[in-house]
């Protein structure tokens, strides 16, 4: 622990800590990260007000012999901080995290940044201040959030898309939200969809079945249903209070012609609506920058908004 200025004081802690920061992300909370499996060293960073004695920064990493990494096998790490929190705050405690890697025999840093529409403010000040201490931006891939209004999600989609949605309703198809009993059937829907379309593959299920049961509040299954057949399905994740994050989604190959998905994610729109949840997060369309013009489309098609996802490195 060292004295970062008067009011702050800059914390390091190697195992779960009793302090957490108000309003951190899902990925980014103690619970999370210390849920997770890991094979190397978790180290979480604070930074506390002396003022409040509560942390208005923090940033955490695994580190793998000298490679530090935030996240780990998450969507996304890099540092979160409250509004409080200025641009000299967050540099001084980026230039902090650094001298602590450099004096741990750490030589490289690997980090994914959340999307920038979650706060582009604070977005762009943690990009100029990784920028401006050497931590150069890799990635920017493309990502794509969907507003989430009081308007009907059929007012929102495009005419195709629209068509789609009501000719699933008109086959009288139907959807759920929340049986954990059917986890593992729609998981393996997800496996084959995500074969036939080249994507790679789903984390293991038990990996998955482990974290909707560990953070039950968080982890979402909506599921569109023929009769008793799920023909498509979305895994969501509540991040915080304004997001939700669309993790994974799947549909049955014999269904294409409906398009099920789209009536799935209707019924995580639907949630979002109940629980006054602002914006939906469709995730990435592209990889290592390169867009995937299908998927770019297919999400333009349900009214999503452009916004960039970057990736930064630093090497000792």
């Amino acid at each position: 622990m060292a004295a970062l200025a008067d009011s702050y004081v800059f914390s390091v802690y190697e195992s779960q800590p009793d302090i957490e920061l108000e309003g951190v992300s899902l990925f980014n909370s103690n619970k999370f990260i210390f849920s997770r499996p890991e094979t190397g060293n978790r180290i979480l960073f604070f930074l506390i007000d002396c003022n409040t004695n509560l942390p208005v920064a923090k940033f955490s990493v695994v580190i793998i012999r000298d490679q530090a990494f935030s996240p780990w096998k998450a969507p996304y790490g890099s540092v979160e901080c409250s509004r409080s929190a200025g641009r000299e705050v967050i540099s001084t405690f980026v230039v902090q995290i650094l001298e602590w890697l450099k004096k741990n025999a750490v030589s490289r840093l690997k980090i994914v940044h959340y999307p920038d529409f979650y706060n582009q403010e604070i977005s762009d000040i943690i990009r100029d201040c990784y920028v401006e201490n050497g931590i150069e931006l890799n990635v920017s891939d493309r990502n794509q959030h969907l507003p989430v209004s009081t308007a009907i999600f059929s007012s929102v989609i495009l005419s195709d898309e629209r068509r789609r949605l009501n000719n699933c309703f008109k086959r009288g198809f139907s959807g759920e939200m929340g049986n954990f009993s059917r986890l593992r059937e729609a998981y393996k829907l997800l496996v084959m969809a995500r074969k036939r379309k080249n994507y790679p593959e789903a984390m293991p299920y038990d990996e998955l079945e482990r974290m909707f049961l560990l953070h039950p509040d968080h982890y979402l299954l909506f599921t569109t249903m023929d009769d008793d057949k799920i023909i498509a399905a979305v895994i969501s994740i509540r991040i915080n209070a304004n997001i939700v994050y669309n993790f994974y989604h799947a549909d049955h190959e014999d269904y294409l012609n409906f398009s099920p998905t789209v009536m799935s994610i209707n019924f995580v729109y639907a949630y979002c609506q109940e629980n006054s949840i602002p914006f939906i997060d469709l995730g990435i369309s592209s990889l290592d920058g390169e867009i995937n013009e299908g998927l770019y489309r297919f999400k333009r098609e349900l009214g999503a908004i452009d916004s960039h996802k970057k990736r930064f490195l630093w090497i000792k």
